[in-house]
């Protein structure tokens, strides 16, 4: 498979944008023959917390109809970040006091979307969204795709039960700054070694809601090697193919 990670700056709260930007790498990354493609933390809204409320959204958005068109239309997969409204908070019994979660939706070629909810959220993303409680496991041409959100993907136990259950590529959706990063470096490298596994990650860049996300997105070979990675402040693609173990940089020139 050919698997990209897209990095851009989202600018918070302007879907419309934030969607086209989706669009364009989505689109550059069909032409480099891409399987799946996806986003980071949030990557729709910008990982503005306070605006969850505002712009938290459903599996079957009628916003995102154009991202299953793409995947059925170009035989892809797309990973996109956004906030999603919890079952309680669209039911008849909707709970007050109940939360969003930090989710990713899925779309499959000619299949139903699949959403993803993080599971293990940082304390100050507490008073916003709620944890998930199940992980997505996405099988596809002979690999299993998991994916871990930002926090939780710095977790060894997430990472530990997704590999027990044969996960062989990591897709780590996030939104970190220059110390988060660091962190991250040696923490996926150690996890695509040690696990077997292929590790992307796709961060964002620009600002985020109290602290600037610093860009970066990377690929770890099976070997734990940084194969590929973009800079700070690039919009692009970084990939790998899961079988020439090829590896791909793409820049979008501004």
């Amino acid at each position: 498979m050919k698997l990209f990670a897209g990095q851009f700056n989202p600018i918070a709260g302007q879907l419309d944008l934030n969607i086209q930007k989706h669009i364009e790498l989505i689109e550059l990354a069909v032409k480099q023959g891409a399987d799946l493609v996806f986003f980071s933390e949030l990557s729709i809204t910008g990982y503005q917390l306070t605006l969850a409320d505002q712009f938290a959204s459903t599996l079957n958005d009628e916003c995102f109809d154009c991202f299953q068109k793409l995947s059925d239309e170009c035989n892809v997969i797309i990973g996109i970040g956004v906030p999603l409204k919890s079952i309680t908070l669209i039911s008849s019994a909707a709970n007050l006091d109940d939360k969003n979660t930090i989710g990713m939706i899925f779309f499959q070629p000619n299949k139903h979307r699949q959403s993803y909810s993080k599971q293990m959220i940082h304390s100050s993303e507490m008073p916003f969204f709620k944890q998930g409680s199940a992980q997505l496991y996405i099988h596809e041409h002979n690999e299993v795709l998991v994916p871990g959100i930002c926090y939780e993907s710095l977790q060894s136990s997430h990472s530990e039960c997704a590999i027990k259950n044969g996960m062989t590529v990591y897709l780590a959706s996030v939104a970190k700054d220059e110390e988060g990063y660091q962190r991250g470096i040696e923490h996926y490298s150690n996890l695509a070694k040690c696990s077997n596994v292929i590790v992307l990650m796709a961060n964002s860049y620009g600002q985020c809601e109290g602290f600037d996300s610093c860009g970066l997105s990377a690929v770890w070979n099976k070997q734990g090697d940084r194969v590929a990675q973009l800079g700070n402040a690039d919009d692009g693609l970084v990939g790998i193919d899961t079988v020439s173990c090829e590896n791909f940089v793409i820049k979008v020139k501004r």
